[in-house]
């Protein structure tokens, strides 16, 4: 079991990193059919935008079943492209997998489940880095896997997405090719200055920056672009959180 921790302020380091991408250890957690992308509710977008463009859902009123908690701005995000629901109907075409805080969900229960009644898996692995469920990985039992790193560490914006469909691939590199530079850099810098107010103590910087997040939030399904930087913070950090993570979980269950 894994454990949820508040993520770190930024490091004068974080915003000048000079090497470049290749000259850090490749991380092969994820496997070959993995992205990062914008954000997590950017790789939620996409997915569920390739699932009305391929007709898993005919129309927006089709339905993917959800948890009874999640984040309102998730939920705002899928009734863009479908209904979320909580129980199965005859409009029903996905299921949404939430591993909350990092605690894997009963996977053999739910694959069956959507075996049964024809359901593609959607897992989301936003609160997960290294989460296993009987020595598997959690995001790999879906179809689509979809992940937020700035919840462990700070990356700036950043998502990462899990597919197993090839046909997806060409999808995805449109959808990203025509996501806006001008929005990426709003996201950026907004997180930013976000994250950075909580070490400045200045009531009126945390009032700010509090709105242009969001404001920020909003743009987040739309903007699928990452950044350079952030793509070096994953790269440099993620390895290390993993081992961070695994340390104080054996010191809290032992």
């Amino acid at each position: 079991m894994r454990q949820y921790f508040e993520v770190p302020t930024p490091t004068i380091g974080d915003y000048w990193l000079q090497k470049s991408v290749e000259s850090y250890l490749p991380v092969d957690l994820y496997g070959e059919y993995f992205s990062l992308m914008g954000s997590g509710k950017s790789a939620l977008s996409v997915v569920l935008d390739y699932l009305l463009s391929t007709g898993v859902f005919p129309d927006k009123t089709y339905e993917i079943i959800v948890p009874s908690w999640l984040g309102t701005w998730v939920y705002g995000e899928m009734q863009q492209h479908v209904f979320p629901a909580r129980q199965l109907s005859q409009k029903t075409r996905a299921i949404l997998v939430y591993h909350q805080y990092g605690y894997p969900q009963d996977m053999d229960r739910i694959l069956e489940y959507a075996e049964e009644n024809n359901l593609v898996v959607i897992e989301d692995c936003a609160h997960c880095l290294n989460s296993e469920y009987k020595g598997i990985p959690v995001g790999t039992f879906g179809e689509f896997s979809i992940f937020s790193f700035s919840k462990f560490f700070f990356c700036y914006a950043l998502g990462g997405l899990i597919w197993k469909n090839d046909n997806f691939v060409s999808f995805l590199e449109e959808k990203v090719s025509s996501s806006s530079r001008l929005t990426l850099t709003w996201i950026n810098l907004t997180k930013l200055l976000y994250d950075n107010s909580r070490i400045l103590g200045w009531p009126y910087a945390q009032k700010v920056s509090s709105t242009m997040m969001l404001m920020a939030y909003a743009l987040y399904g739309r903007s699928h672009r990452f950044s350079k930087k952030a793509e070096k913070l994953f790269y440099l950090k993620l390895e290390n959180e993993i081992r961070i993570i695994n340390q104080k979980v054996l010191a809290l269950n032992g």
